[in-house]
Parts: C-alpha cells; sequence; structure tokens
C-alpha cells in the first residue's frame, strides 16, 4: 500500500470516529450502529467491482452506496480517493406504540381523530386519491384484512431479508395503513382518511421497533424508482443527521415525491431524522384536548401536528383484528400522509414545497401565536386543506387586502414574477432593489437563464440573483452602477425601472418605432437623468409609470413592491398580451 493511500485511511477513520465522540457526548449514551455505509466517488469502474468482490453489500449501487460491518475491509479498499465518505449504519426507530386490545365492531364513533380535525367535511368536498402510490416503510402490513378488501395493495418487497415477504409481524405498519386506507361505510371497523390510495409496503423493520438506516435508505430508493411512488410515509427516526440519509431524502424530492416523517416520542428538543430535514413534513402530536401530546417532541422539526392518542386502527394478527389505544406520532404522521395523497391527485406536480405552505396556511393556530417548537404551523384541518386545494386560492397576505394594489400585486403572484416575503405577508410598501426588479423581468421572458454569467464584481456565482444578473447584462437590459458594478441591494429608481422595461421591450420586439416626446405639465422632468429620458418619456406616455403627484414625476424615487406589481401588470397588459 503506497503511503499517500495509508494517510487517506488514516485520516477518514480519525474524521469518522471523531464524529462518533461528538454525537455521543449529546446523549446519554453513546448512539447505536451496526456496520459502517459506505459512499463511493463512482458509480462504475474497477473499484466499483472490487467492491461488490469484497466483503460488503449493496444499499443502493447506482448512487455508489455499500454497507459493511467491518472498517478492515474498508481499510482495503480505499485506493485513490476512491471513497468520498463512511459513517456509521445507525440505528432507526419506530415512533408509535400499539396496544394489545382487540375489536370486532364498528368503532366510527371512537374516532375522535376524524372529527377533530373536519375530515367528513373533507370527505363531502372530495377528499380522495384514487391510484396514488403511497409507500409505508414500516414493519409490513396485514394485507388480508377485511378493511383491505377493495383496497389496492402493490407487493411490496422486504429490504431486510430480500424477499417479497411483507406479512407484518408486529403491527406498526399495518396500524399506519389502516388510518390512511381502511375502507369506510363498510359497516366494519374504523374508516380510514381515504380509501382508494395505492398501498406500498415496504418491510424494513423486522419484529422489533428497531433496524439499521441502511434498510431505511434502501427502501426509500426502492419506493421512488422501483415503484415510482408519489409519497412516503416515514414513522421512524434516529437523532443522527446522516449525510447518506439526507442526500436519499434529497434524492426523492428532485424526484417529486412528498414525504411525511414523524417528530419523535421523546418529550424532549432533540431533532429527529428525517424529519428535521427540509424536504420532509415533520409531524408531532396532539390529543383530544388539542394540547400537545406529553411524548410528543418539541423543537424545530415540527412543522404541524395531528392527532396522536388514543388512536383505532387494524391490528396485524388476523382479517378481523382491530385495536385501540395507539399513540405516537407515527400515527399522527399517517393522518398528514393522507392530505399529502389527495394533494398529489390534485395536483401532481405539487412539490414539497407548495405541499407544506398548504399545510401551514389551512392549519389551525395553537400554543403561542404563530410558529411555535410544540404545534408547529398549527393542527391540521382537513376541510380548510380540501377547500385550498380545490379553488384558485390566493395568498393571504394580511397586510396586502384591500389595498389599492391588491389586484395587481396578486395578478403578479399569480403569474410567478415575485412572492411574498412569508406566507402572511407581501410587504407592499418596501422598496424593491435592483436586483430583484431584473430578476422579475428574467422571470417574465420566460428564458432560461441557466449558464449566463456576470462580469460585475458585486454579483458573484452563488447569488441568488447572479444567472437573472448575466441573462440581463447579456442582453442589454441591465445597466451597471460604472463600469464594473450592478449595485444589486440599492433600491431601484424609478427612472432605471424605466428604462430597464425599455430595453426589455425593445429587445422583444414589442416597441412601435415611435419617439416619445417629454411628458408635459411635471415640473420635475429636467431632473430626469440623460441616458433615462428616451424610456423615461415612453413609460409614462404609455401609461405604466404615472406622476408621484400631479407636479412631479421624481424619477430618482425608489419604487415599491406594490409600485412594481402596478406597473408590470400594467406593462403586461399592454405590451406582452
Amino acid at each position: 500500500m503506497k503511503k499517500i493511500s495509508i494517510i487517506i485511511i488514516i485520516a477518514l477513520l480519525l474524521a469518522f470516529f471523531a464524529s462518533i465522540a461528538a454525537l455521543a457526548y449529546d446523549y446519554d449514551k453513546p448512539p447505536e450502529y451496526d456496520g459502517y455505509l459506505i459512499k463511493m466517488r463512482k458509480t462504475e469502474g474497477p473499484m466499483v467491482r472490487a467492491f461488490e468482490l469484497a466483503d460488503v453489500s449493496e444499499v443502493y449501487s447506482p448512487e455508489g452506496l455499500y454497507y459493511s460491518d467491518s472498517i478492515m475491509d474498508i481499510m482495503k479498499l480505499v485506493r485513490n480517493d476512491a471513497v468520498e465518505y463512511i459513517e456509521p449504519n445507525y440505528k432507526v426507530t419506530l415512533f408509535g406504540e400499539v396496544c394489545d386490545t382487540y375489536y370486532n365492531d364498528t368503532y366510527y364513533d371512537e374516532q375522535w381523530n376524524l372529527q377533530t380535525i373536519e375530515t367528513p367535511a373533507a370527505w363531502d368536498a372530495g377528499f380522495f386519491a384514487d391510484g396514488i402510490k403511497v409507500a409505508i416503510i414500516d414493519t409490513g402490513i396485514n394485507a388480508e384484512h377485511e378493511e383491505f378488501e377493495n383496497l389496492q395493495i402493490t407487493q411490496g418487497t422486504n429490504v431486510v431479508d430480500s424477499s417479497d415477504n411483507v406479512k407484518d409481524n408486529y403491527g406498526h405498519g399495518s396500524f399506519i395503513s389502516g388510518i390512511i386506507a381502511a375502507a369506510k361505510n363498510n359497516g366494519k371497523g374504523i374508516a380510514g382518511l381515504t380509501d382508494k390510495v395505492t398501498i406500498i409496503p415496504i418491510k424494513c423493520f423486522a419484529s422489533s421497533i428497531e433496524t439499521n438506516a441502511s434498510y431505511v435508505i434502501s427502501a426509500i430508493y426502492e419506493a421512488v424508482d422501483t415503484y415510482g411512488c408519489d409519497v412516503i410515509n416515514l414513522s421512524l427516526g434516529l437523532p443522527n443527521n446522516m449525510r447518506s440519509f439526507r442526500e436519499t431524502v434529497d434524492y426523492a424530492a428532485e424526484k417529486g415525491v412528498l414525504m411525511i416523517a414523524s417528530v419523535g416520542n421523546n418529550a424532549s428538543s432533540t431533532v429527529m431524522y428525517p424529519a428535521g430535514y427540509e424536504n420532509v413534513v415533520g409531524v408531532g402530536s396532539v390529543g383530544r384536548d388539542n394540547r400537545v401530546s406529553y411524548f410528543s417532541q418539541r423543537n424545530s422539526s415540527v412543522f404541524v401536528v395531528a392527532p396522536g392518542e388514543n388512536l383505532c386502527s387494524i391490528g396485524w394478527e388476523g382479517p378481523d383484528a382491530y385495536k385501540k389505544g395507539g399513540q405516537g406520532t407515527s400515527f399522527s404522521t399517517a393522518h398528514v400522509t393522507a392530505m399529502a395523497a389527495v394533494a398529489k391527485y390534485y395536483r401532481p406536480d405539487i412539490t414539497i414545497g407548495e405541499f407544506k405552505e398548504l399545510l401551514k396556511i389551512s392549519s389551525a393556530d395553537l400554543g403561542t401565536e404563530g410558529y411555535d417548537k410544540s404545534y408547529g404551523h398549527g393542527l391540521i384541518n382537513m376541510a380548510e386543506f380540501m377547500r385550498l386545494l380545490t379553488t384558485d386560492y390566493k395568498y393571504p397576505f394580511k397586510d396586502v387586502e384591500g389595498t389599492w394594489a391588491e389586484e395587481s400585486i396578486y395578478y403578479c403572484v399569480d403569474r410567478g414574477l415575485f412572492k411574498g416575503v412569508s406566507s402572511t405577508a407581501f410587504e407592499p410598501d418596501t422598496p424593491m432593489n435592483r436586483a430583484m426588479f431584473i430578476t422579475v423581468l428574467g422571470r417574465l421572458s420566460g428564458d432560461d437563464v441557466a449558464g449566463y454569467t456576470s462580469n460585475f464584481k458585486d454579483v458573484v456565482p452563488g447569488d441568488w440573483y447572479y444567472e437573472y444578473v448575466g441573462w440581463g447584462a447579456e442582453k442589454g437590459i441591465a445597466m451597471g452602477k460604472g463600469s464594473d458594478l450592478f449595485a444589486p441591494y440599492e433600491n431601484v429608481t424609478r427612472e432605471q425601472m424605466a428604462v430597464f422595461m425599455y430595453r426589455y421591450a425593445e429587445v422583444h420586439g414589442l416597441l412601435d418605432g415611435e419617439e416619445n416626446s417629454m411628458p408635459m405639465g411635471f415640473d420635475d422632468v429636467d431632473d430626469i437623468s440623460d441616458w433615462a429620458r428616451e424610456a423615461m418619456s415612453w413609460a409614462v406616455m404609455s401609461g405604466l409609470i404615472n406622476g408621484r403627484t400631479a407636479t412631479e414625476l421624481v424619477p430618482f424615487g425608489t419604487a415599491t413592491r406594490a409600485e412594481v406589481a402596478t406597473i408590470l401588470m400594467r406593462f403586461i397588459n399592454n405590451f406582452c398580451e
């Protein structure tokens, strides 16, 4: 072995064990793990073949992810930076407890959760998700249960023993599936939330509440690439922020999959993953009194809360087994998973960000006003969720309603030109800066700005506006402040705005070729910069920009977000449609 390879191995191992020590410091006991996950830099080639011939097993080879139970095997295979990273294969835990009480009757009246989140009203409004594929990554499913007689259940997979045996030997996965999809109005047992989905059970827990992270990671890849799932339920978690786990979640999100996860049952502030990832909806629990459950985690991963105490669902022991008393954020998660399936039914292209926004604005605020770490954005409400999902709703900007610019603001928001500063605020009186205005024009154009570069010293790669400024400069639309500066965060002035729009219209062949005379009746027309006179005259004579008063144009005045929205609406109506 070359000396450089030995140094690489030592560095990897030192970093690896240092990370374990750091993680152990935060908990009462060191985190448990079973072997190691190895990420290869390449997915093909001699080193990959060497890995496959050695004592390692595949987690997901298309992404170069493998498992080894021995660090010595990894040491033998590390060559020439072939390994991108190594991390422990941590233990993952289920976040729900299924009690042992059996039922063989109709228990709709005991399903307090359905009434609390206004499910009957949502059913009346069309709360269904026919054919939407939902992966239940869990302990399996009791597919022979009477509640699933007419449910579409795709033969899933068992990633623990690489078989197709997904029979539930513990009950957790069946309980989850029952909450989501048990038949309603069949005179038996319970009513599920949406009983026309397609369930794909992927078993990664054998007969206990613990499994290895590698199995969950493999299950997510299976759900996405093998089964083409639309939604994934992850009623599980671990306190370790694993790079391989995060990359897997991001991979699924990029494919358009909505992922819902439990925040945990330790009644602590410890963030559990995958609920703690941005591309996942973390769900906490409340009881019948709408108070956060004593066991529910309280931290920034809580996005919304849902019922999670004393719930009824199906059992795993036979075709007519029912259970009550189930509790845990696992079962809260199932409610939001059903909502995700319905969202995918009505809006197949909905992103995780858009789904989160729908949840946020449709949930009922609890606890401290606004977002808090116990209740997140509040208790889910299925009736309000359906109302927003099935109508052309507008963002509930509280600072826009009833203002003079309400129509133009929503006109621009609906076209994706710019958004609110939050889900409830637009800040119409805030000035717009130069970077944002050129970005708005870039969005209006519909051009693909990827690959455009900027030569301005104050606009560098990585800035959110970098490619838009580059696009504007190359098209001759965006002017700089001096020879090499753009001043992206300076407020755009009224005359600068006129010039940007005039050049945009010129580039897109929207001008009629006639010269525009200087508008009369304004006392400050001489204040207009020489380079902006033609554009300002055009903007005023075209009815895009009005005077600030009857006698003043105020060319150096800054434009607010409301003014920009109004001027853009006029521009689009007059020149672009």
